[in-house]
């Protein structure tokens, strides 16, 4: 097949959960089928990794995104109907490229990679599929009721609105529409009336299983996520302010290894002794390795989570709330918190019991490898996409 993938984000290197979902559709699917990838990128020196790509995809053609937070996109979003996620990813070169392509290139199908880079895509007799990492207006809206500054709010939740509104249009607008968790198909589902088909996210269970756990020599507690997202940057702040002051207290010398993108930036320098940030690792197996257990207390957002995949597959024990566990059929060992008291009795009790931690080490293995390797989620996207030729 001839498969045109149209991305807001250019996939690679693998800094957040998007990338990794869509390189290792690429790297799977170019086996098979061929692959013209059309996206945007954030700078110019992404095209230094153009060659990690090529080598997946016939063509690659970028177009740089401007800047999100800029008073000219503030001002556009002020006078449009689109929120301020769609404005952002309005780009007139993307469209060109498009049109381009489409007018020249008989494709079989069009993968759309998120709703809010769909107004750049031209009418098309061709297959449209629509792939929802998360349902955003949910993501942003649970995010806005926290927010501290009540003046602002009335503007957030107008921004919603148009979110909302652009995101389900788009959902009726696509042929096929694919989420990644159960849940978010039930949405979708309720309002296009449309079978909702489930592509969950997979993980490389050969790549993370390869370095061995050990137990550190300090108790250390993980936090991984990329601080580009809502998701992550709310989820910290949880941590730091209702669950680590108590963890700290109740086990003697414990650690807290924060990683991820853009850490440093969001949360500057933290007075504490007993806490490590890092902005990026040159092997986040490693961060596993030398943890004791992954603390994901997210709070919004939706969708299978990367880092409890790769967790999994590394043998890390997790403590995670409701929200972590989404897309997965089962919890497989995963101590669930609904609850500050429930979250914190949760670390505590895996700190302190080593058998209980290799016990559900073994238990998550097995749950991934045989059901969240990539090769198999590629082989049920593969279907999806032979039913739409």
């Amino acid at each position: 097949m001839k498969i045109l993938v149209l991305s807001s984000f250019f996939p690679y290197p693998l800094f957040s959960g998007g990338q990794v979902r869509l390189y290792n559709i690429l790297t799977n699917l170019s086996k098979k089928h061929e692959i013209t990838l059309v996206c945007e990128i954030r700078r110019n020196e992404d095209l230094k990794n153009l060659s990690k790509i090529k080598k997946y995809c016939k063509r690659v053609k970028t177009a740089v995104r401007a800047r999100q937070w800029s008073i000219k996109n503030i001002l556009k979003t002020g006078f449009s109907f689109y929120p301020f996620l769609l404005t952002g990813h309005t780009n007139t070169k993307l469209q060109e490229i498009l049109k381009e392509e489409l007018a020249k290139e008989n494709y079989d199908l069009v993968d759309v990679e998120t709703f809010y880079v769909m107004q750049n895509l031209p009418k098309t007799k061709v297959p449209v599929i629509l792939t929802e990492y998360n349902i955003e207006y949910q993501v942003y809206e649970a995010w806005v009721k926290s927010f501290w500054l009540f003046l602002l709010k009335p503007l957030f939740y107008l921004d919603i609105l148009k979110m909302k509104y652009w995101e389900k249009r788009f959902w009726k607008k696509a042929d096929k529409v694919i989420t990644v968790s159960y849940t978010d198909r039930q949405t979708v589902e309720k309002v296009t009336g449309k079978t909702v088909e489930v592509v969950p996210n997979g993980v490389d269970f050969k790549y993370f299983s390869r370095i061995p756990k050990v137990e550190p020599k300090t108790k250390t507690v993980a936090f991984v996520g990329s601080f580009r997202w809502l998701q992550n940057k709310d989820a910290v702040k949880y941590l730091l302010a209702n669950l680590w002051p108590e963890i700290k207290k109740n086990i003697a010398g414990v650690k807290l290894l924060i990683v991820g993108n853009r850490a440093h930036k969001y949360l500057g320098e933290l007075i504490d002794p007993q806490i490590e940030v890092a902005d990026s690792v040159s092997d986040i197996r490693k961060v596993y390795s030398r943890s004791t257990l992954l603390l994901a207390p997210l709070q919004i957002g939706g969708g299978t989570k990367f880092k409890i995949l790769e967790s999994m597959a590394s043998g890390l024990p997790i403590v995670t709330t409701p929200m972590g566990i989404e897309g997965l059929s089962s919890t497989n060992g995963i101590l669930i918190g609904k609850t500050d008291e429930e979250l914190i009795a949760h670390v505590e009790y895996l700190l302190k019991n080593e058998n209980v931690r290799k016990e559900i080490s073994q238990k998550e293995k097995e749950f991934v490898k045989n059901n969240f390797d990539w090769k198999e989620i590629s082989a049920k996207l593969e279907k999806i996409y032979e039913n739409w030729r």
